[in-house]
């Protein structure tokens, strides 16, 4: 809830006969403010995030501001099937995710994949997560 700043020093170089220095420098963060509503039913949920601020970039990236919605539906308690959407109202990103989950006997696997659809190569991902119940 209360920004900071972090500086960091020159440091040498190690193992480098020159003498060569890396540069020092500040790093900045800031509270980001997102507000969020969902809605959840027996079999399905429905969800939906905003952020309330742009978000400034730490390093080379664009600055952000994500509206994201999504929702997942679940097929006789063990199965589950996300959709997603992310869009980034600073800039021209739009991501796009799909998710499949089973939840067999206590154990549970998940894959899901996600990509910007404006650029494929800028952002691609995959996921895959185990996990048990008990």
């Amino acid at each position: 809830l209360i920004s900071k700043d972090f500086e960091y020093a020159e440091v040498a170089v190690d193992g480098d006969a020159d003498g060569e220095v890396a540069a020092g420098g500040k790093v900045s963060l800031k509270p980001k403010l997102r507000a969020g509503v969902a809605y959840t039913r027996d079999w399905y949920n429905l969800a939906a995030d905003l952020d309330l601020t742009e978000n400034e970039a730490l390093a080379f990236e664009d600055p952000t501001q994500y509206l994201s919605v999504g929702g997942e539906v679940d097929l006789a308690g063990w199965a589950q099937l996300r959709a997603g959407l992310r869009t980034n109202l600073a800039g021209e990103s739009n991501v796009v995710s799909l998710g499949a989950g089973v939840s067999p006997f206590g154990i549970h696997f998940d894959l899901a994949a996600m990509m910007d659809v404006s650029d494929p190569e800028k952002e691609l991902g995959l996921a895959l997560e185990t996990g048990f119940y008990f």
